[in-house]
């Protein structure tokens, strides 16, 4: 099986440059889908649209390969970052670094397009602070 995460974002109405944002993580972090998008598995692949104001914004739609597939499946319930680090070893047979420098790529774009939430370690949501902001892109 082949292992790569890639991650597709179409986004129909982009104006000015893009940014990669990264956040700080704690051992406490549980990750979990947020509940404002929908998401349905085609052909091995997920695609995921947000919900703004109560209606899919079909302007910015997210795909998954199979590896992005398999984060985003684990992502149903919360787990925290050694969860899914170990899910994709396993999946991929990958190493644990590789593993998850992924992970956390993953997390990164998601969390920064508000399709992933971060629960502290008392359950609770929490705001995502930032660290560093890289732009990408022109």
């Amino acid at each position: 099986m082949s292992y790569a995460i890639e991650i597709s974002h179409f986004s129909y109405s982009r104006t000015g440059n893009d940014v990669m944002v990264t956040f700080s993580t704690s051992p406490a972090d549980r990750y979990v889908r947020s509940d404002v998008v929908v998401s349905r598995l085609i052909a091995g692949e997920t695609l995921v649209v947000p919900v703004r104001g109560g209606l899919g914004d079909l302007a910015s739609i997210y795909t998954f390969n199979p590896a992005g597939t398999t984060i985003w499946a684990a992502l149903d319930r919360p787990k925290d970052l050694d969860e899914l680090t170990r899910l994709l070893e396993q999946e991929y047979e990958v190493s644990g670094s590789d593993a998850r420098a992924d992970v956390l790529l993953f997390l990164n774009e998601m969390r920064a397009a508000g399709l992933v939430a971060v629960l502290g370690g008392d359950g609770n949501e929490t705001a995502a602070p930032e660290t560093s902001q890289n732009r990408v892109g022109g």
